[in-house]
């Protein structure tokens, strides 16, 4: 029976005897320390979000719903983000009953559409870096 018991003697020389296992047992070691350290909760700096205006362009009639209700949601997103200020644009092409008209229509403004073009694009490039790649 004290043949299975490891003696203190067996114990103090297996670092010796084993040394890549005394390397490993201290590599583990570290880095469940690690793990259990950058699980800790820290505190997180406030962004100061949106650092920039938030705009918001309608396309369609003065007056229509949609006018209405873009109009009231701008209000309350100025009243609930203190730290921006909120622009309303109303943008609608000459003629049309929409922010949009197509090319083959004789209401067609070539120089609002490459403006509306434009925006849009420069929104891609914003928020989508690889796009502007």
């Amino acid at each position: 029976m004290s043949e299975l018991v490891p003696s203190y003697r067996t114990v103090s020389r297996a670092p010796s005897v084993f040394p890549d296992r005394r390397l490993a047992a201290r590599c583990m070691l570290l880095a469940s320390l690690f793990l259990a350290a950058s699980s800790l909760p820290r505190p997180a700096g406030a962004q100061s979000f949106p650092q920039k205006p938030i705009r918001i362009i309608s396309q369609y009639p003065a007056g229509a719903i949609v006018d209405t209700l873009t109009r009231q949601l701008g209000q309350e997103m100025a009243d609930l983000l203190k730290s921006s200020p909120v622009r309303y644009q109303f943008c609608v092409h000459a003629g049309a009953i929409h922010g949009y008209a197509l090319p083959d229509r004789d209401i067609y403004d070539k120089q609002a559409a490459e403006r509306d073009w434009e925006h849009i694009f420069a929104m891609f490039h914003r928020q989508i870096p690889a796009y502007a790649a």
